[in-house]
């Protein structure tokens, strides 16, 4: 037979592993929710700058001015190039002043 101290140790025992339990798994929840919105808030910042432009096209522009000009960071010109081609369905190089482009 167990005496009351022994009963209450053994309580006391439990609710310190419960207790520590409950505390490590708040910190891994915040850890989780920190890493969560650090990744969500890249992919703002990073979508952000990759918003659609419309420009309008000058006498003398040409696709490789238009992108070099506007060319996102660490991006090829000419893969960029050809994203401009794709988004605007230009099947040739031929650009007409006042014509509009949507920049991706």
């Amino acid at each position: 037979m167990r005496t009351l101290s022994a009963c209450l140790y053994r309580k006391k025992l439990r609710y310190r592993a419960l207790q520590r339990m409950l505390a490590a798994a708040f910190f891994l929840f915040s850890c989780l929710l920190i890493i969560a919105v650090s990744i969500f808030n890249s992919s703002i910042a990073s979508g952000e700058s990759r918003m659609p432009r419309i420009i309008t096209i000058q006498k003398g522009d040409t696709l490789w001015t238009l992108a070099k000009n506007n060319l996102p960071e660490g991006t090829d010109i000419r893969t960029y190039i050809e994203e401009i081609c794709r988004h605007n369905n230009l099947s040739g190089s031929i650009l007409i002043p006042g014509q509009k482009l949507e920049l991706p």
